[in-house]
């Protein structure tokens, strides 16, 4: 065709030469046009180029040549004198010829069979690679994620980074896992680039393998990160000696360092296999194997287990010029030797390791070092001066460590730095002035040291900063103003201990240069003497990130924040006295976190809540007083996922939009409000990824949902203190996520369903539950509450197969028979409340097993026989780490760095102490210990061991049959607030030694046998009045009205051989009443001045008095009475 097609257009170009004419072309000229256009049309057998190909052109005499396109003739002469056959089968608009047409056929056709393939695979959003299209009119160039040549069209890079479009949440999923078809990748023989991460792919289709792949001669680089390939990858990639850049981050490759399947890669500039199993060290023979890689500048091994060994042996890559090692198992000290082979580093990485000691002497060795990062190690010891050797320095990181001391003024020689990082250690002192000298310093970050004094003439002269976090030191204090002239600062963040750092930044007439991106400063005293929003506020329009929570600010609630930042991220104004509405006035669709809790906003939410903030994330107005419904538009809300309404006056019914549109949320919180209507409706099944929902304390009615989906995985329920009735679900015993379930004071009625439970915490009391205890076992359930319920029986030894439970309450009930001895298998029982029920029998020793109790009640049952002697010897009854007391669930949602978000499910339990029933719970419930046995049939003597319970803070033996004395070990119990040991039998002395129980609030030995003095009023038992040793008719002293008196036995007479025949009443009277009187006096003056210091005595004067009295007026009145009645017979 190209000879032919060559010889007509020399025929008719020799034509054309020879033609002439007056007003057109000749007819020669045209018959020679209309011949080249037919051997065009013979040339190609295609239908629609030969319905195309020069239209204008045709037989008819009518048709002047002149007007045809792509002819130009002389106006005068006739003859043509331009012909333009460029491009004559307009190959670019139908695609049919040439390197188009190959283009067209495969890498048209490869590209569409990829995205055919990738929509047969499960979990496809249905949005899937859009622009990609079966048309002819459309050019597969110009299709996202694909990039061609601008020559010859055919496709060089390819980028399918996350191809199946996964959601955050489900991404690590492995029902998500695929297998790749790779054939349609040979098309693309021009490839130069392709990116395969983030799909979860695990390898290639079945007899496909990686020929395909193995075609792309020209393939430089290419991207397999965040996938599930194993080690045989490599391999399998052997042949792609081009490969400039490998990628296989985030995969499943382990084992050792890959040194021989890497070794084929020659021209390899850059390698990344972060975050894989990778571990151990290098062997001598892959340090010659390494050697081979004689190109290779970029290394990243970062998120592996290598050891420290490994250091050394990459010295064997002559080029490499970037290291990084973090996130790995390095540990101990950094020596010399370990870098003494990697002399041409410009970046080192070897952060988040467990390396320990001094820096090494040999890093002033690594001159052109412009990354340094050893941070989130164990380094300690004061910094080396010879850090000023490194003045190539760029970077440095050496946050996250142990050194201390003061900064040296080495640092003021780095002339280059434009990051210093030293976050998280325990340097101290004043910075060093000279730091003034960095001018090029962009980031600081001294966030969580010791640093003190005045750091205002060090700020004002570094005006390149754009990151400053000052947070957790104990700087006097701050000025904003002094950021006046920083025209380049984009983030400020000062976060303080408590509220007594003084930050000031009210100054009505400062406009500032800079344009702030986030702003955090939590927990100062911040504009102390107004208390209001900094003013300068009103000039910043750029930010992002906005934190000014925990600083007692006042004023109205700050809308206009939000309408002049328009692409403000988050905002968290929380924990201040903010007042008003919480109106935002425009749309915000940049806003994903808003957090304004506690404070008193008030009134009604706005109706298109929804609208303003359609991607909102994290939103949390609890703890205000918000009125009113909730708005149906919070349904628009298609991206939240924690929502917050908690401790407010909202009312009415929760709107169902919320339940259908928020389909992602995690955490849902309606508690402490006056929510009402019924749940039953509630479509769970669209809440595929909620994890806690608390709507308790409202007057929520009706039933629970009788079934719960299977993907539904709630991790917190709670529902309690509602008007909730009907039967427990089934579900409740199937929740897989080891959750806490909370379905307290409501009218539940019924038997429990389950005869397994999966949950850590089950609190079902103070409901109409009965029947008998479920016969059920677990290894997960924790803390386990029935107590106030109807339920009946015996305790089923099947119902105490719970080996991991710590609380147990299952009082005031109707249960009956004796302590299972089932109970030891419980070891880790801390409460056990049985209180309240018909148990019977003798307290079974077996209760001896559990060491680890705290609290025990065991009262109003119908217990008899002895106190175990064994309560003393082993248990222990007292305190524990709250975390054995408490369920915890956090959620990674993270907002700009302000932590994630954990609720806390305490446990609450009822314990009567100091004559009232108390509640204990959080940390007080950590400290409390007791031990009531009251209100049963003991009988027998107290054991000499309960002495032992030195730990102990509440001890109950009331309303029982003990007889004996008191045990004088009682004394031992040095923590012991209430004893309670009346209505017994007991009796004998109470022990002098208990006045030594110096925490003793409340004692009662009241209605016992007891005799004796009552002890000391010293100390506390001065505080203790008669209602105390009420019922004992034998006991005397204070505080009762009973005097203690000793009889003394008359004195013998003496007889003396000398005494004289004078009577012995002749004596000198003037002598005799002379003495006497001053001896009266002073007696009495003695006696007055005791009683008037001591009231006690005081008192014990006045008893005696008035018992004498009343002996008097009795003996008198009885006699009189007597003799009357003796005379009157």
């Amino acid at each position: 065709m190209g000879r032919s097609l060559v010889k007509w257009l020399l025929w008719g170009l020799i034509v054309l030469v020879h033609l002439h004419g007056h007003r057109g072309c000749f007819e020669e000229g045209r018959m020679g046009l209309l011949e080249i256009k037919e051997e065009f049309v013979r040339s190609t057998t295609n239908v629609n180029i030969r319905d195309h190909l020069l239209p204008s052109w045709v037989d008819d005499h009518k048709s002047e040549g002149r007007e045809w396109e792509r002819v130009t003739c002389n106006s005068t002469t006739g003859h043509v004198t331009h012909l333009s056959l460029h491009n004559i089968w307009e190959i670019k608009r139908f695609n049919f010829m040439g390197t188009k047409v190959a283009l067209k056929k495969k890498g048209y056709m490869g590209l569409l069979e990829i995205k055919k393939f990738v929509r047969s695979s499960p979990n496809v959003t249905n949005h899937l690679l859009p622009s990609w299209v079966d048309d002819h009119e459309s050019e597969c160039c110009e299709w996202e994620r694909v990039t061609c040549n601008i020559t010859t069209r055919r496709v060089t890079h390819l980028s399918l980074h996350n191809i199946r479009d996964f959601i955050e949440y489900d991404y690590y999923e492995k029902h998500n896992a695929w297998f790749l078809n790779v054939s349609p990748f040979e098309t693309f023989k021009e490839l130069r680039s392709l990116n395969l991460s983030s799909n979860y792919i695990v390898g290639w289709v079945e007899n496909e393998g990686s020929i395909s792949l193995l075609r792309l001669k020209k393939l430089e680089r290419l991207d397999l990160g965040s996938n599930m390939f194993n080690r045989s990858i490599i391999q399998s990639l052997r042949l792609l000696k081009s490969l400039k850049t490998l990628s296989l981050p985030d995969n499943s490759l382990e084992g050792s360092f890959p040194a021989k399947e890497l070794s084929v890669f020659e021209d390899l500039e850059m390698l990344d296999l972060s975050s894989n199993e990778f571990n151990g060290s290098l062997t001598v023979q892959d340090f010659k194997i390494l050697s081979k890689l004689s190109k290779l500048k970029h290394l990243d091994l970062g998120g592996n287990h290598f050891d420290k060994g490994i250091l050394r042996s990459l010295g064997a890559l002559s080029a490499l010029t970037s290291l990084k090692l973090d996130y790995n198992q390095m540990e101990g000290p950094l020596y010399d030797q370990d870098l003494a082979n990697l002399r041409s580093l410009e970046v080192l990485n070897l952060g988040d390791n467990n390396f320990n000691g001094s820096l090494p002497k040999y890093l002033a060795n690594l001159r052109s070092l412009e990354v340094l990062n050893l941070g989130g190690n164990n380094f300690n010891g004061s910094l080396p001066k010879y850090l000023a050797n490194l003045r190539s320095l760029e970077v440095l990181n050496l946050g996250g460590n142990n050194f201390n001391g003061s900064l040296p003024k080495c640092l003021c020689g780095l002339k280059k730095l434009e990051e210093l990082d030293l976050r998280g250690n325990s340097f101290e002192g004043t910075l060093p002035s000279c730091l003034y000298n960095l001018t090029s310093l962009q980031q600081l970050d001294l966030n969580g040291n010791q640093f003190r004094g005045n750091i205002s003439s060090l700020i004002v002269d570094l005006t390149s900063l754009k990151y400053v976090d000052l947070s957790y030191n104990l700087f006097e204090g701050l000025s904003f103003s002094l950021f006046a002239n920083h025209s380049k600062l984009e983030s400020f963040q000062f976060r303080c201990d408590n509220e007594k750092v003084e930050i000031e930044i009210e100054n009505s007439d400062w406009v500032p240069l800079f344009n702030l991106e986030s702003l955090v400063i939590s927990n100062c005293s911040l504009n102390k003497l107004s208390h209001q929003l900094p003013t300068f506020l009103f000039h910043q329009h750029s930010l992002r990130k906005l934190d000014l929570s925990h600083n007692g600010l006042k004023g109205p609630f700050p809308d206009w924040l939000f309408r002049n930042n328009t692409r403000l991220k988050s905002a968290f104004l929380n924990h201040n006295s903010f007042t008003g509405h919480f109106h935002l006035s425009q749309c915000l669709n940049s806003t994903y976190a808003i957090d304004v809790s506690n404070n008193q906003l008030n009134g009604k939410l706005q109706r298109n809540i929804g609208e303003i903030l359609p991607n909102i994330q994290y939103l949390q107005l609890f703890n205000n007083s918000f009125t009113g419904y909730l708005p149906s538009s919070f349904g628009n809300m298609s991206l939240l996922d924690t929502l917050d309404v908690s401790l407010n006056n909202f009312s009415g019914e929760v709107p169902k939009d919320l339940f259908v549109g928020c389909s992602r949320l995690l955490i849902l919180v309606l508690s402490n409000n006056y929510f009402d209507g019924h749940l039953d409706w509630v479509p769970l099944s669209n809440l595929t990824w909620l994890s806690i929902l608390k709507i308790n304390h409202n007057q929520f009615s009706g039933a629970m949902p009788n079934e719960l989906p299977n993907f539904v995985n709630i991790a917190i329920l709670d529902v309690s203190n509602n008007k909730m009735s009907g039967r427990i679900p089934t579900w409740i015993c199937n929740l897989t996520s080891f959750g806490g379930i909370l379905m307290q004071n409501n009218n539940f009625e019924g038997q429990i369903p389950c005869e397994t439970i999966t949950s850590e915490f089950l609190d079902l009391s103070h409901n109409l539950l009965h029947g008998s205890l479920p016969l059920w076992s677990s290894t997960r359930l924790k803390h386990l509450h029935l107590e106030e319920n109807s339920f009946s029986g015996s305790i089923p030894e099947a119902f105490l197969n719970m080996s991991e439970l710590r609380t147990l309450d299952i009082s005031d009930n109707k249960l009956s028979g004796s302590i299972p001895s089932a109970i030891s298998k419980t070891s880790n029982l801390r409460i056990l409340l049985l209180g309240g029920n018909h148990l019977s029998g003798n307290i079974s020793t077996q209760l001896c097993q559990l060491t680890n109790i705290t609290l025990m009640d065991l009262s109003r049952n119908l217990f008899f026989g002895t106190i175990p002697h064994c309560f003393g010897h082993t248990l222990s009854f007292g305190t524990f780490e709250a975390r054995y007391l408490q369920w915890a669930s956090g959620f990674g949602t993270s907002f700009d760095g302000t932590g994630d978000l954990f609720y806390y499910l305490d446990v609450e339990i009822n314990f009567v102490t100091k004559y009232r029933l108390s509640s204990y719970k959080d940390d007080i419930l950590t400290y409390m210990s007791g031990l009531d046995l009251s209100c049963n049939n003991l009988t027998g003597e107290i054991p000499l061991e309960l002495g032992q319970l030195q730990g102990i803070h509440a001890l109950n033996l009331s309303h029982n049959q003990l007889t004996g004395s008191i045990p004088k070990s009682f004394s031992g119990l040095t923590k012991v607030e209430s004893l309670d040991l009346s209505h017994n039998r007991l009796s004998g002395e109470i022990p002098p030694k208990l006045i030594e129980l110096t925490f003793l609030e409340v004692f009662s030995v009241a209605y016992n046998n007891l005799s004796g003095r009552t002890p000391d009023m010293k100390a506390q038992f001065g505080t203790f009045d008669a209602s105390s040793y009420d019922g004992n008719p034998f006991l005397c002293g204070l505080p009762l009205e009973k005097n203690c008196t000793k009889r003394y036995d008359s004195p013998t007479p003496m007889h003396s051989s000398d005494v004289s025949d004078e009577k012995w009443y002749k004596v000198d009277q003037t002598v005799f009443f002379t003495s006497f009187s001053v001896t009266y006096i002073m007696f009495c003056l003695g006696v007055i001045t005791i009683l008037y210091i001591n009231t006690h005595w005081q008192l014990w004067c006045y008893n005696l008095v008035e018992d004498c009295m009343y002996s008097c007026y009795f003996s008198i009145a009885i006699t009189l009475r007597k003799l009357s009645a003796y005379l009157y017979n």
